[in-house]
């Protein structure tokens, strides 16, 4: 600490200027024991006059100085005491899902409330979003398990897939081969974006789904068939 030290050096300069005042004295005195006199001078009794008044006025300096060097002491000892203790991150609330894949120290939570935030404007039905926070917040201890959904969840992750499937790799930019890189498996065969991935959003009968209100159900009755025998026309001649 800088004031600690200015402090210790104008101690030590009060404490030079005490011992030259006591020695002052003891000069003035000295001369009186060798001529064997039982009292000073006029001028003798001045300069130990003085010489004693610098010494009280020193005193009462060290006084105050020794108590401010104490008192700095004491709180550069505090200081030493905190700094022994772990810091602690705390990662504060981030809006995007670049600035939560980008942060290696984001909380579970944060990850688990980004997957949501990010699937929020893709997924239309209420009964799917619930199923995907609840499934989310299921597992969201397992960070690597939801960085490769947020990973996924990205606009950049998301084109680059979309021109993989249709055999245009050869216009991926950069930023879309790191995206698809990140969530690569080990065949080198890359999931499908998270809002169509089938074990986070649900497509059983349960579900809303534009196909299935346009479509019929057939009820297969014949023994061992499991197929439904169609019939095909070449439409209507004149």
């Amino acid at each position: 600490m800088k004031y600690l030290e200015i402090m210790r050096a104008k101690l030590a300069e009060l404490v030079a200027e005490r011992n030259a005042a006591i020695a002052e004295m003891e000069t003035v005195t000295a001369a009186a024991e060798t001529e064997s006199r039982s009292a000073l001078t006029p001028e003798e009794d001045a300069r130990f006059g003085v010489a004693k008044a610098k010494v009280d006025d020193v005193d009462a300096k060290i006084t105050e100085a020794r108590a401010r060097v104490a008192e700095l002491e004491e709180i550069e000892a505090r200081t030493a005491e905190v700094a022994k203790i772990k810091s602690v991150t705390f990662a504060g609330p981030v809006s995007s899902t670049d600035d939560v894949l980008e942060n290696r120290s984001a909380t579970p939570q944060q990850l688990a409330d980004a997957v949501t935030r990010s699937l929020e404007h893709r997924v239309d039905a209420p009964e799917n979003m619930a199923h995907v926070r609840s499934l989310v917040l299921k597992h969201r201890s397992d960070r690597d398990w939801a960085r490769g959904l947020l990973s996924r969840s990205t606009e950049a992750y998301e084109a680059a897939w979309a021109k993989v499937i249709t055999g245009r790799a050869y216009d991926l930019t950069a930023e879309e081969r790191t995206a698809l890189s990140t969530v690569t498996n080990a065949n080198g065969n890359f999931l499908v974006p998270t809002h169509l991935d089938p074990t986070v959003i649900l497509s059983n009968s349960g579900t809303s789904n534009v196909i299935r209100a346009l479509s019929r159900v057939v009820t297969v009755t014949r023994p061992g068939d499991t197929s439904w025998q169609g019939i095909s026309s070449a439409g209507v001649t004149a």
